[in-house]
Parts: structure tokens; sequence; C-alpha cells
């Protein structure tokens, strides 16, 4: 039976119009501090902008997120330094005392998630539960929470050491996928079909999380000399058959005010590297309601209640299950699909939670748009030459935008010598969804991507120019 608390979801249903249209906001993306119209007229739901740059500039400063560090595979940075005494939280408040009052403080960093949320609890500012949000990060936990709550949960089991393997093995089963138990960008994540293939994907694992380091505020791969001593710890997942997808949720005091199903095509495996999607999605619209259900329930399972949620599930031959709960707007197009389909920023929502304005997004009745998006990975492993591959469909009336993500001179790898990597994403329009995704399939077999191939061994280190 669906329930009333998410029968407005999947069809777009919308809320009554606001009064007044937001009319503008302000984004830092690590964190971001949000400076709001206050409580006096929440009804407005604008958002005016910081004073100046600098004062902006000189909170984030008091921050030092350059020295943000991992420990395992969270940050570590900042979190023990929020005592009243505390270096970090100290300059915030100066900060604060020279701008105004700080109305919210949020961020659309994966790794900046639990420091911004110990920031607004000390602040007193609005914010999900700092155990909420360690609790989606650790997805071991999340699954144990998921389990209590009486929802479907595949089978799991932690991996803290070699030893753990066998063990893991036998509760789980094969086919799994292996993965950290905090990460991001698919990093360190593999599907595994044996206990061989286990055993080395464990050490795989373990060393991509000990190489893996933050550069712009995101988890990234570092080189094989950069890995440091350690174990991040990982976890075993029972690998699940059929569609994945992404719900969108916005959250207001615990119960959802939007959410959208996207379709992800299938990842290129055993990395899971993300490919393509799709939205409007293309599923029945009973198997979106359930989807939309899960990833609700989820996320009050966890405890969290408020901002913007990026929910990953797939529908399987057994119904709708869960990958992982991202307490944050998803990266990559996630904002511009949300935007361009159903007419609601994320961007914007997330900022009216995390200063106090109710969140009430105006859905669109129907899709504005039926888009189709790509991202290219690398199919040979070497040195990219230029980009001039791109230039036919830049101006191509149903293609919003064509743009490369490696820059000429810079390295590529291929599936075949470990996680791929993205070359370039487009993004198309058409009037009917599955004509958007035949149009864009037919320009990624078009493409003649000038990778001039080198060995991997040869890769390492600096970035080439």
């Amino acid at each position: 039976m669906r329930s009333a608390l998410t029968q407005s979801l999947v069809t777009g249903k919308p809320s009554e119009p606001q009064s007044t249209k937001p009319s503008r906001t302000l984004g830092h993306a690590f964190p971001c501090i949000a400076y709001g119209a206050g409580e006096d007229d929440a009804s407005e739901r604008s958002l005016s902008p910081a004073s100046s740059d600098a004062h902006i500039s000189q909170a984030l400063d008091a921050l030092e997120l350059d020295k943000l560090e991992l420990v395992g595979s969270a940050p570590s940075a900042g979190l023990d330094d929020l005592t009243p005494d505390g270096k970090r939280l100290q300059g915030i408040k100066r900060a604060v005392s020279e701008v105004g009052e700080l109305d919210g403080v949020t961020t659309f960093c994966e790794l900046a998630v639990p420091l911004a949320v110990r920031i607004a609890e000390k602040l007193g500012l609005p914010h999900n539960t700092p155990e909420s949000i360690d609790f989606a990060r650790d997805k071991h936990k999340a699954r144990e929470l998921m389990q209590q709550a009486g929802l479907p949960t595949p089978k799991h089991h932690r991996i803290t050491k070699a030893a753990d393997v066998q063990v893991a093995a036998d509760v789980v089963g094969f086919p799994a996928v292996i993965k950290p138990v905090s990460g991001a960008a698919s990093i360190g994540v593999m599907r595994v079909d044996n206990l061989q293939q286990l055993n080395d994907a464990y050490a795989r694992v373990s060393s991509d999380m000990r190489r893996a380091k933050v550069v712009a505020g995101a988890l990234s791969e570092g080189d094989i000399e950069e890995e440091e001593q350690g174990n991040a710890g990982s976890w075993l997942d029972l690998y699940l058959d059929g569609q994945e997808v992404d719900v969108d949720l916005v959250f207001d005091n615990g119960v959802p005010a939007y959410g959208a199903v996207t379709d992800n095509w299938p990842t290129v495996e055993p990395y899971f590297n993300e490919t393509g999607s799709n939205c409007p999605s293309v599923l029945p619209g009973s198997e979106q309601q359930e989807l939309c259900e899960l990833a609700v329930r989820s996320v009050q399972a966890l405890g969290l209640s408020m901002g913007v949620f990026h929910v990953e599930l797939k529908q399987t031959s057994r119904g709708p299950r869960l990958i992982e709960i991202n307490c944050r707007m998803g990266g990559g197009p996630v904002r511009d699909i949300n935007l361009l389909v159903w007419g609601v920023d994320l961007v914007e929502e997330n900022l009216y939670a995390h200063v106090g304005i109710p969140v009430r997004p105006f859905i669109a009745r129907q899709p504005l748009k039926q888009i189709a998006e790509y991202s290219i990975n690398a199919q040979v492993t070497g040195i990219l030459r230029d980009t001039d591959y791109l230039k036919p469909w830049q101006n191509h009336p149903e293609v919003l935008y064509a743009r490369p993500l490696v820059e000429p001179g810079h390295k590529c790898i291929s599936v075949a010598d470990g996680l791929p990597t993205w070359v370039c994403e487009i993004m198309v329009t058409k009037p009917k969804v599955q004509d958007a995704i035949t149009f864009i399939k037919d320009i990624a077999a078009s493409l003649d991507i000038p990778i001039i191939p080198k060995p991997i061994k040869h890769l390492h280190g600096p970035e080439p120019h």
C-alpha cells in the first residue's frame, strides 16, 4: 500500500505556489555559510547575500580547511577542536562578531558534512544531529539501523582485517560488492564473484583508501607513491541485480517535501563507475513509488530530518533495496537534472532548510524537459591529446552541454587498468526521454577521443602536461 507520506513524490504533484519566488542565493562549497532573511517573515523564502566576500573568507579561514586530513576514510580535522575553547570555534565566533549573526551553516561536499553539522550544533543553528550524519557515512551502521527499523536490507558484513574476509564471504555469499566503510566517488568499490577475487579486492581497496586524498574538498585517488599507513576498514554487501536509480529528496522537519527518481545506467564494473542517466524515469509509476517509499523510510531510520539527500537504490528482482544515503546534494549533473526536469533547485532548498526557512518547493505538474546525460569513461589508458572531439556537438540545439573533464596532456585510465577516468560529460534533451537516451548514446558512439596509449606504469606521479 502506498503511504500518504510519499504519495506526491514521484508524480511531481505540486505544492501550493509560493507568494514570492526565491530571489537570491549565496553558496560556498566547503562549507557553505548562508545568510538568510531570518524568522521575521519566513514565508517570503528569500535569501539575502553576505555583506562581503571578505567576511565569508574570514569565516572559512577560521576553519583551517586546508588542514583537513583523512583518518581511515573519514575527515578528522576540526571535529575535535569545536569545544568552547577550541581554536576553530573561536575563529568562527570572531568572524560572526564582525559580520553579524549567522543564520545557517551547510555544505555540498561529502567530506565536510560531519564538520558542518557540528559547527551548526555549536552555534545553535538548524542542523541534522551529528549522530545521524555519522550513521549515514558508516555504511555498515546504516544497514544495522535499517534492519532494526524493519526495512529490507541486503546481507552484509564488516571487514576490519584480512582474517575477516573468509567470515564475510560465508555470511554474504557471492556475487558481492566490497566497499570502504566511508568513502565517496566510487573509490574502493568493486564487485567480487569468488573468494580469491575478494581477497585480492580487499588488498586493493585497502591500498586505494590509504592513497586517497582530499583535493578541493573532494575525495580523489592518489598515486602509488602517495600511499599512507593504516586501514580504512571495509564491508561486504550482497550484489544487487536490477535497475539502479537515484532518489533526490528534500526534507523539512522529518518529512519529505520533494522527491524524484532518476534512472541510472549500468556502471563500469567491477568498479561501479557511473556512466549515464535519464530523467524522468521510465520505470512504472508503482516501482518509482516503492523506491521513493524506501528512500524516505531509510532517511528517517537514520534520524535525518532536514535538507537535501541523495539516495541510491536498486529496483531488484526482490523489490527495492538501498545502496546508500548521501547527506548532501548529489554531485555531477544532479542539480541540473532536478532543476531542468522538475523546476526544483536543490541548492536553494538546502539553503532554505539550513537557515530555518520552511521548505516548500514548487514542483512542475509535468516534466519541463526530457533529458539524458552521459559521463564518458576512458576506453584506453594514456594521455589525452586534445578536446576538439567535442566541438561538433557543442552548439547543437538539443545538446545542453558537451564539456571535457580531462585537459589536453593529462592522463586517462581505462577499466582494464583501474577505476576509469571520466573524459567528458554530455547532456541532451528531446521531446521524449527515450529519444533523448537514443540520441546521446549515438553521440557517445560517434566520439573519436584522441587518447595516446601509454602503459599505466608510466602514468604515476604528477599529472602530465
